[in-house]
């Protein structure tokens, strides 16, 4: 452009030298004639002119293509110093490969912390912990045809361990004959959207106190869409017993750190395959993928010895559950998270019914084949479980119509066989149910509170028939948690004393190993003013759980009840197991009590060994009739 445009001057300054030069050539000689001279030096510097005029026009094109350029380079630089500023201040990372996938260009700012990217496309790939390789394989041989692409994710990890997620876009660049040169683009770190992502998904599908997969996990888990066809597993449904009453008497904080030491003991108890949730409450839910019922049955009996082992709050507070299971299989009981779970539903009730602590196996009500539940062959248990379901009712209307009875077990020396304590012992029978056993009512009572005003009219009737009856025998009450955990209960017991004119050193209250679930403090208070008053106090159960020494040494009791699960061990067991408990008893300076005597040979062996006291059928039936109930004769 500089050439031509000298070239151009170059011309007009000649052609300039020539006009001059033709001016004087056409200026006249002396004597010559100016006529026709004339017209020729006008001719000249007309000519003179233009190219004069020529020159200024070339002049100020000049200038204004300098301005023009001038201009069009302010503009270009301002648009690369924004572009420089977009790339700074934004939080994409810019790039240029070029047609084998290197990197020629990176942007180099402070957006995307700990990630060293590496010298390709290729490596990226290749460190890649997140997205599949086959993703990867499609994405650069699209690359390699020249596609434009949006929105492709991929991962990489940082330096510390963490792993940072992208979103990428990118566009070809092609040389001037349209060959492919390389790629230009950008990624966008979407980790923290990632992690929140992450994060609402979790909690979506898993129990915020556990940690536990929750109920939709495990629907999801046993959507039949998501199994391989013909492929079997085992539903274990799981319920607690007794936690209600550690709720009650520990307080929520402690009821959720037992479920989360349960969620622990779970965990570590299944195979990798296998999953526990948490459906809610003290609900558990397993799935064993392949399980066939002897599998299923064989894991949950080891559950149970697992789950009822004692417990530890971080405070050492010392606590103890009860576990039942339901279980279901899969294809045989259902298909699908509902129809499984009603089956295992109908187990776990017919387990914690039938004594709780253990674990039962859905038996179809038709053994033909196997009906929908529910269906017509199930209504039997339905409806069983529709009169569970309306217990705590019927056990509120009993008590506002005065409906509950005590009946009267005598507990005999076994020196004499003389009565020296008689038990008071709850009982209903209810029109539409007949006799409802207290194992039945009694947890009932205990889950809706029910047993608060229970146990305030068990003790007043027994009290009073006790105040009337006379003689020098204790009165023995059993004393729930949940009453145990009421603030009220010392000056409820003390009224009831008042008002009935029982002597309080004729009162003895029955607590069991669970009921020191409470903090030790707070249950020394209550027995100091218990003690106080002169009410004796007995631990009843002993040897049916974890034999709570520390319950012994630090509560002082009056009387240690043993359990009736001792006498129904084999003759070579019940013999040296009751010895010892004896012994413990007697190291402990208390009186003893053998509970379930009902064989002639229970009460020689309870007398041959030395035991203080002993209870049963044998030595006495309960009694509605308080006087009946001390008039049983002795025993031979």
């Amino acid at each position: 452009m500089r050439l031509r445009e000298l070239s151009v001057s170059v011309l007009i300054l000649l052609q300039g030298v020539l006009v001059l030069g033709g001016l004087v050539l056409a200026w006249p000689e002396p004597g010559e004639s100016w006529a026709g001279a004339a017209r020729q030096l006008w001719l000249l510097l007309v000519q003179g002119g233009l190219l004069g005029l020529l020159a200024w026009r070339l002049r100020a094109s000049r200038h204004a293509q300098v301005e023009r350029l001038t201009a069009l380079n302010l503009q270009l630089n301002q648009a690369l110093k924004r572009a420089q500023d977009v790339v700074e201040c934004s939080n994409d990372l810019v790039w240029e490969v070029d047609a084998a996938g290197r990197f020629t260009i990176v942007s180099d700012h402070n957006g995307v912390q700990g990630v060293k990217i590496g010298d390709s496309v290729a490596d990226l790939a290749a460190h890649d912990p997140v997205t599949p390789a086959d993703v990867w394989v499609r994405q650069i041989a699209s690359n390699a045809a020249g596609e434009p692409f949006r929105d492709f994710r991929y991962s990489h990890r940082r330096g510390d361990g963490s792993i940072a997620h992208f979103l990428v876009n990118g566009v070809p660049i092609r040389g001037p004959d349209g060959a492919l040169v390389g790629f230009r683009g950008a990624s966008r770190d979407r980790t923290v959207e990632i992690e929140a992502l992450q994060a609402l998904n979790y909690q979506a599908l898993h129990d915020t106190l556990t940690g536990l997969p929750n109920r939709r996990s495990l629907t999801r888990r046993l959507d039949p869409a998501a199994r391989l066809e013909g492929q079997r597993a085992a539903v274990l449904l799981l319920d607690l017993d007794g936690f209600k009453t550690v709720n009650d008497v520990q307080g929520h904080a402690a009821g959720d750190a037992l479920l989360c030491l349960v969620a622990g003991r779970l965990n570590a108890a299944l195979r990798p395959a296998d999953i526990a949730s948490r459906l809610g409450g003290d609900e558990f839910a397993l799935v064993l993928d392949g399980a066939d019922a002897g599998e299923a049955m064989a894991l949950a009996q080891s559950l149970v010895q697992a789950l009822v082992a004692p417990y530890a709050l971080e405070d050492g507070t010392p606590l103890r559950i009860g576990v039942s299971i339901g279980i279901a299989l899969l294809p045989e009981h259902g298909q699908g998270a509902d129809a499984l779970l009603r089956c295992a539903d109908l187990a776990l009730y017919a387990a914690k019914h039938g004594g709780g602590s253990g674990a039962r196996l859905y038996s179809p009500p038709s053994q033909a084949g196997l009906p929908p539940v529910p269906g017509p062959a199930a209504a039997p248990v339905l409806q069983q479980l529709r009169g569970l379901a309306s217990l705590p009712a019927e056990l509120q209307q009993a008590i506002a119509e005065n409906a509950l009875t005590l009946a009267y077990q005598p507990i005999r020396r076994c020196a004499d066989g003389s009565v020296a304590a008689v038990e008071a012992l709850l009982r209903w029978h209810s029109p539409s149910r007949g006799a409802v056993a207290p194992d039945v009512f009694i947890p009932v009572a205990e889950e809706t509170g029910l047993i608060v005003p229970i146990g305030a009219w068990v003790l007043r009737q027994a009290c009073g028939a006790a105040a009337r009856a006379g003689g020098s025998w204790r009165l023995s009450v059993n004393i729930s948690p949940v009453q145990f955990s009421q603030p009220e209960l010392v000056p409820l017991i003390a009224g009831i004393l008042r008002d009935t004119g029982l002597p309080a050193e004729r009162l003895m209250l029955e607590l069991t190993e669970q009921m020191l679930l409470s903090r030790f403090p707070s249950a020394a208070e209550k027995v100091r003013k218990l003690r106080a008053m002169g009410v004796s106090l007995a631990l009843d159960d002993f040897g049916a759980g974890f034999a709570n020494l520390a319950a012994l040494r630090d509560i002082r009791f009056d009387l240690l009840k043993l359990d009736r699960s001792v006498l129904r061990l084999t003759p070579a067991q019940r013999g040296p197991v009751l010895a010892s408990l004896l012994q413990i008893a007697r190291a402990f300076d208390l009186p003893s009590v053998v509970e379930g005597v009902e064989q002639s040979e229970d009460w020689a062996l309870s007398r041959q060994l030395g035991s203080d006291y002993a209870q049963g059928y044998l030595l006495g039936r309960p009694q509605h009739d308080l006087g009946e109930a001390l008039a049983l004769p002795v025993p031979g």
